[in-house]
């Protein structure tokens, strides 16, 4: 019996079954599941819910722990407090002594027999070490640990957290640390340090790293260019890591893999979720966008993921957004040319301009995104770097100021730092 457990609050709550979903439909045969679902806040419709993925191979599990973590009062741009969870799963399953800990935002795409069968009886954890927090954000150096794994995915020794009173000491560290960053990642690696088994990447494949060669993975990981290659196109465990999610925006990687794991009735409401926040996006960017009635929208999202509709409706909804995003980059690349820029901001405006770059397959004009917070817990975006402007390279590159407003004082800023040709997007947006 293979031990499996994710925790789901309600903002994970579809994901989580569509990565359960890609557990059950890619095991071995022989295969025998216990999946346990840590609900944080889940209502009985959502218990429910999980029943259909019961099997004579598979039981399913739903836990409601009592609330605690209240004296916990941070908060993260990405993770919820239903991540601290993780640190007391030894008492949450009390009877179990090695579980495969699975973060909602995953696909497992091959049997877990193999990694299951990993011996971690002197370790804490078999984990996967993070390539970007440590080359970019140099995370082992500031938490002074030899090495620094994501805490996605974790093959867990519960006996043996249980026996050295592990759960403690990664509450009391969690209470002790007052950043904003890494909900749990940070403690885990603190107390679990040195008494880590480290895995290849394929069982934590995070897709951030697809912005490196393959040369460059095989190095950090310490596999072949010829492993490194393979992990990138079939890894066991793919993690869809960056804050942007297939559920979130159709333009999202990996968005047609995730969307065939997911469930239709889910797939009918986050795509009209998506519709609907599109349109709010071209509202906001003053484009000059009139879509047609609410069911020609449902159907300009369900056409991209492949079901049926009316083949005349897409087509007309399909050009209109495609006018609108011809438009935009006409009036963009109007001012800055037909050189590599940089977009300044990282949030939704900036973002609706890269999907309209993207989408018409200018993506790699755009050298990065550049933000004011130096200390912003985001590396990439987009498959982009999000950094300071100080850290980009190229000041020729011209730098299209995607803010609402601007501001003065930061365009001196540039100037001084050696840019010249900088574009305030506010003064030729569609009006």
């Amino acid at each position: 019996m293979y031990h499996i457990v994710f925790i789901c609050d309600e903002n994970y709550f579809i994901p989580t079954k569509a990565a359960i979903n890609s557990v059950i439909r890619n095991k071995n045969t022989e295969d025998k599941l216990h999946i346990a679902v840590i609900g944080v806040g889940l209502g009985k419709k959502h218990v429910e819910a999980f029943d259909k993925y019961q099997s004579a191979s598979v039981q399913i599990e739903v836990i409601i722990p009592e609330g605690c973590f209240d004296e916990i009062a941070i908060k993260h741009m990405y993770v919820s407090k239903a991540a601290l969870y993780k640190m007391v799963l030894p008492k949450l399953l009390p009877e179990v002594d090695k579980v495969l800990y699975l973060d909602s935002d995953m696909l497992v795409l091959s049997s877990i027999q193999e990694l299951f069968a990993m011996d971690v009886e002197a370790y804490y954890a078999a984990v996967v070490k993070d390539m970007i927090a440590e080359l970019e954000l140099k995370q082992h150096e500031r938490k002074k640990v030899e090495q620094y794994f994501n805490s996605g995915m974790m093959l867990l020794n519960l006996k043996k957290m249980r026996e050295e009173g592990i759960v403690q000491e990664l509450i009391a560290s969690r209470i002790r640390d007052t950043s904003n960053q890494f909900m749990d990642q940070n403690t885990f690696n603190e107390i679990f340090d040195k008494k880590i088994l480290t895995l290849p990447p394929t069982y934590n494949y995070m897709q951030t790293i697809n912005c490196y060669s393959n040369a460059k993975i095989a190095q950090y990981y310490d596999i072949s260019e010829q492993e490194a290659e393979q992990t990138r196109k079939h890894p066991v465990v793919l993690h869809l890591t960056s804050k942007v999610k297939p559920w979130h925006i159709v333009e999202a990687e990996n968005k047609e893999l995730w969307f065939s794991y997911a469930e239709l009735e889910d797939i009918i409401l986050l795509t009209q979720k998506i519709a609907d926040s599109y349109i709010e996006q071209y509202d906001k960017a003053k484009a000059c966008i009139k879509f047609l009635h609410s069911q020609d929208k449902q159907n300009t999202e369900f056409a991209l993921h492949g079901i049926q509709i009316h083949e005349q409706k897409f087509s007309l909804s399909e050009k209109m957004l495609y006018h609108n995003r011809i438009v935009l980059w006409n009036q963009i690349m109007s001012v800055a040319g037909n050189g590599t820029f940089i977009i300044y901001g990282a949030g939704k405006f900036a973002q609706f301009l890269f999907k309209c770059i993207y989408n018409l397959n200018k993506a790699d004009m755009v050298e990065g995104f550049a933000v004011a917070d130096e200390n912003a817990n985001l590396s990439m975006l987009y498959g982009k770097k999000v950094q300071s402007l100080d850290k980009f390279e190229n000041k020729e590159s011209c730098i299209v100021y995607a803010v609402k407003a601007s501001d003065k004082q930061d365009i001196l800023n540039m100037q001084e730092q050696g840019y010249r040709n900088i574009v305030d997007i506010n003064d030729f947006l569609v009006q």
